[in-house]
Formats: structure tokens, C-alpha cells, sequence
């Protein structure tokens, strides 16, 4: 039997042949598992960033509110005509007046303050929307990162096995005078890069795992996923007629800042007050009703600063619009072409890991006749992991372009309704 036959179970060897990358699946038993993505969409409204943008929009309901309200009346009390002289002396002359006095607000003004807490309210119902995608955004990368963090670390310890089996060939090889003392050399420092990327996609394994525990918020450390991403083929479920979230956003706070502009010209306008009052008269004991009209003069406030500040601030939003509008425009277009890209990727990296094991297969067959040497085996070896990698980084480029898409277009990654 060929020495290295007995070196090399062909176990190990067809191991890696069949590796697939399925992401966790493909890890060693682990102990605590993540929910699956579908089961973390559902618990997205308990992560701090939902809680804080319930809270806002709580916040901006409160404000519409307080806008509708009338403002309080004014009760006045007025002792006149008391502590004088002649007739006036002590309190025996005083007149008491008791008077309540309601601020009328102009109807327009406060028309244009309500619409513009309407229109805060509608802005923050977007900021909110588009939080929600950007949280489920974090939550599929973390996932997808994870993921390929997992199937990184598989391979390198298949690829870690099968390197360690092939070092062992080899030095039985050597010592029976059938290979080099160079060969030995050789297959020891190739074994040493492999044990050092084992060790890198650990570490990046572990910063992968710590990251998506701290997005669920769980306090063990997570070991192994629930489900797969990588695999999943995206498809878009946006019909091209849904306004982007950014969009939305900046045309609601252009909105805000018009009525800004309206509420800012109607505060120029005067207020009124009514006074309803009762006097009573110390020396008649008598009592009468008093009665008064105000109204405020814009002489030397005509609200000219706030008007001119709003203004700008319109103009400020308009511009805002614009460039979000381009902005997006543009990322939507590198975004689609992206998943094109990536999509060709996954389907060439399938081509070049089925041509690698087919190869890594033949060698194998080869050095068992004993008609290719060793190093054409670990060369063929090192194709198939260089393919095998290759895959996971364009399944994970895939996964990339979709999160992007699915924040551009405001709906949940991978396809998942809600």
C-alpha cells in the first residue's frame, strides 16, 4: 500500500471534496444557537434603536396634542382707591374688581401651528420606518458576517486536517529515502500558514459571534446560527414604484419647514383678549360688571428674524431633496449592479469549486499510482480551499448588495415579508 494512502485516510480526503459551504451547518456541534433570522425580525421592536424611535414618535404625538390646546384664561383680583386720603382714607372707598381674561388666538395662527406639528409627526413616522430598515439592515449583516465567519473557520479546519495528514505522508516518505529532506522542509512551513489562518478564522469567528450577540442583546456568547443567509438567493420584492425611505424623509422635513415658513407669518399677526370682570364698590355696596377688548399691536415685533431664519431653512430642506434624491438615484443603481455582479460570482465560484474537486480528486487518484508527487497534490488541495473561500466571499458579496437594496428600497432583507 502507498505510503501516503496509509498517511492520508481517504475519509479526510473526500471530506473536503464534499465540503459545502451551508454556513452553520457546515460548523462542528456547537452549544448555544442563535434564533433564526426570521424569529429575530420578529423581536426587532424590542431592540433599543425601535424603543427609542417609539419613544420619538410618542414625543411628536404628545406635540400635536399640546398644539390644539386653547390658552388659559387670566384671573385678576384689583383693589383701586384704597390707603388714601379724605374719603379715600383705609379701605371704605376701595373699589374691588374681580376680572377673568381669555387670549382669543388668530384662528390662521393657530391652523399653522397644528399643521406644523402634523407635519413633524409625519416626519417622524419616516425616521421611524426607515430605522426599522436600518435595524433589520445591522441584523442581516451581522448575521451574514457571522455566517461566513463560521464557514471561513470549517474550512480552515478541514483544510487544517488535511494539511496535517500530507505533513505526516511526507516525513514517512523521507524516512524512507523516497522524498527529500526538502519535501519535509516544505510540507512543515505550508502546514505552519495554514495553522496561522486557522487561527486568524477563529478570531474572526469569535469578533463575528460577540458582534451579532451584543445586536439580539444575549448575554451568553453565541456559538453556532439558527439559519443560513448566504445561501439564499435574493429577490427583490420592490415593484420600482416604492419611494426610498431617504426620500420620503427629506420631502417630509421640506414639509416641515414650509409650514415653518406659514406658522412664522401668521405669529407677526395681532392677538386678542377678552375681559369679563365684577367691581364692587365699598362705599355704595354696590356691584357692577366691567367688561374689555385687547388686542396686541406689531410695532416693534413683527417676527421678521424667525420669518427670514425659516426661509432659509426651507430652502436649506429643498436642497437637502434634491441631493437625497440623486444620492439615492445613484446608489441604487451601483446597488443593482452589484447583485448582478455578485450573482455572476456565486455562479463562476460554483464552477470553480466543482473543477477544483474533480482535480483535488484525480491527484489524490494520481498519487496513489504513484505517477504525480506530492506537491501537485498540495497544490491541488490549495485550489480547492482558494475555491471553496472564493465562494464564500461571493455569497457573502450577494448578501451585501441585497442589505444594501433592501435599505435603498425600505423593505426587510432577504425577502422576508412582515
Amino acid at each position: 500500500m502507498n505510503v501516503f494512502q496509509r498517511q492520508l485516510p481517504s475519509a479526510a480526503a473526500w471530506s473536503l471534496m464534499l465540503l459545502c459551504i451551508t454556513g452553520p451547518l457546515s460548523a462542528q456541534p456547537m452549544n448555544v444557537v442563535a434564533p433564526t433570522y426570521e424569529s429575530l425580525l420578529q423581536q426587532l421592536e424590542t431592540f433599543p434603536s425601535q424603543r427609542e424611535t417609539a419613544a420619538l414618535y410618542e414625543a411628536s404625538l404628545g406635540r400635536l396634542d399640546q398644539s390644539k390646546t386653547i390658552s388659559n384664561p387670566v384671573l385678576t383680583l384689583e383693589v383701586d382707591n384704597f390707603l388714601g386720603t379724605g374719603e379715600r382714607k383705609g379701605f371704605g372707598g376701595s373699589e374691588t374688581t374681580l376680572s377673568a381674561t381669555q387670549p382669543i388666538e388668530n384662528p390662521s395662527k393657530r391652523r399653522a401651528r397644528i399643521a406644523v406639528a402634523g407635519a413633524q409627526v409625519d416626519a417622524t413616522a419616516n425616521r421611524g420606518e426607515d430605522s426599522r430598515w436600518r435595524a433589520a439592515a445591522r441584523l442581516a449583516q451581522a448575521y451574514v458576517d457571522a455566517e461566513a465567519a463560521i464557514a471561513r473557520h470549517a474550512l480552515a479546519t478541514e483544510g487544517m486536517s488535511l494539511a496535517e495528514a500530507e505533513t505526516r505522508a511526507v516525513a514517512a516518505l523521507v524516512r524512507e529515502g523516497r522524498e527529500a529532506k526538502f519535501r519535509e522542509i516544505q510540507a512543515q512551513s505550508e502546514l505552519a500558514s495554514v495553522r496561522s489562518q486557522l487561527d486568524e478564522a477563529s478570531a474572526n469567528r469569535a469578533i463575528a459571534l460577540a458582534r451579532l450577540a451584543a445586536i439580539v442583546m444575549r448575554d451568553q456568547p453565541i456559538e453556532a446560527l439558527g439559519s443560513s443567509l448566504l445561501n439564499l438567493s435574493p429577490s427583490h420584492l420592490s415593484d420600482g414604484t416604492t419611494e426610498s425611505p431617504q426620500i420620503r424623509i427629506a420631502r417630509a422635513e421640506t414639509l416641515v419647514a414650509d409650514k415653518q415658513v406659514t406658522f412664522e407669518k401668521r405669529r407677526a399677526m395681532p392677538d386678542f383678549s377678552v375681559t369679563l370682570g365684577l367691581r364692587h364698590f365699598a362705599n355704595e355696596r354696590d356691584a357692577a360688571l366691567v367688561a374689555g377688548v385687547g388686542i396686541t399691536i406689531p410695532i416693534f415685533d413683527r417676527n421678521t428674524g424667525n420669518i427670514r431664519a425659516a426661509a432659509a431653512e426651507l430652502r436649506a430642506a429643498e436642497a437637502r431633496l434634491a441631493a437625497v434624491e440623486l444620492e439615492v438615484r445613484a446608489e441604487k443603481v451601483a446597488a443593482d449592479a452589484a447583485m448582478f455582479a455578485s450573482q455572476s460570482r456565486v455562479n463562476a465560484a460554483r464552477v470553480s469549486v466543482s473543477t477544483a474537486r474533480e482535480a483535488y480528486r484525480l491527484s489524490r487518484i494520481g498519487v496513489d499510482a504513484g505517477r504525480i508527487s506530492q506537491l501537485e497534490l498540495r497544490a491541488s488541495r490549495a485550489a480547492l480551499v482558494s475555491a471553496l473561500r472564493s465562494e464564500v466571499d461571493a455569497k457573502l458579496a450577494r448578501a451585501n448588495a441585497e442589505i444594501q437594496l433592501a435599505q435603498i428600497e425600505g423593505r426587510l432583507p432577504f425577502g422576508v415579508q412582515r
